[in-house]
């Protein structure tokens, strides 16, 4: 004869919430902890949400061009794709899309193909520089390779009666000098003569110094003891 168990519905609708509940705290365990992708059984790394392991295959991000890329309404700050119009990846720092090539490195050498801005997001030469720039040391110009390189110098003392600064230099390598002296005014004079103060100061290159001088009248004591610089244009 077959019985019908009244408690028998009861303790299956029981398991299946256990089983569900089993489930949720399964799910939410392993979002907690990240997620791996891969083959086997993978353990995310604990700083990752997402964790994509494989030693053959690669991740692929979103591809578009560059008029599809600028039409993301309101991208969100660290958004990437990959550009098929210009062949890189970019990502939005919360202002502008960035893109992440622009500079390479080959040992201790870094280089850009392209122009280069400071302080200008739209630069017309290979240097574009917007603002008050200083260069400290030699600076080469040209090719040396094939040309003799031009460098600058600059020297710095203080103007007395006969003072010299040296400028270890072939006098023959020497293609220009520009010479300014700060008054006591906080002005900076180039040398030079009027009629009534007569000369500010003068100077000259000898075989291994600029040698300079004030005049005994007039603007000597504007410019006596005051810094002077000596800008030296020459060959290599």
């Amino acid at each position: 004869m077959n019985t019908f168990n009244m408690a028998q519905p009861h303790r299956t609708f029981l398991a299946l919430v256990a089983l569900g509940a089993c489930v949720l705290i399964t799910h939410r365990t392993s979002a907690q902890s990240g997620v791996a992708i891969g083959s086997g059984s993978p353990t995310p790394a604990s700083c990752a949400a997402l964790d994509v392991q494989s030693t053959t295959q690669g991740a692929l991000i979103p591809r578009m061009t560059s008029a599809q890329r600028n039409a993301i309404a309101a991208p969100a700050q660290g958004l990437a794709i990959y550009d098929t119009t210009v062949g890189d990846i970019f990502y939005f720092d919360g202002t502008l899309w960035r893109r992440s090539d622009q500079w390479h490195r080959t040992g201790s050498e870094v280089n850009i193909t392209g122009n280069v801005g400071i302080n200008t997001i739209a630069p017309a030469y290979p240097l574009d520089c917007n603002g008050t720039g200083r260069v400290q040391g030699f600076t080469t110009l040209g090719d040396a390779a094939q040309t003799n390189a031009v460098k600058m110098k600059l020297l710095t003392g203080t103007l007395a009666w006969g003072g010299s600064v040296a400028h270890g230099l072939d006098p023959s390598d020497i293609l220009s000098v520009e010479a300014m002296v700060q008054g006591t005014d906080g002005a900076w004079y180039c040398p030079g003569y009027d009629a009534v103060n007569g000369y500010r100061f003068h100077w000259y290159a000898d075989g291994s110094s600029i040698r300079f001088d004030v005049d005994t009248q007039g603007a000597s004591a504007q410019v006596l003891n005051q810094p002077v610089k000596f800008l030296l244009m020459y060959r290599q």
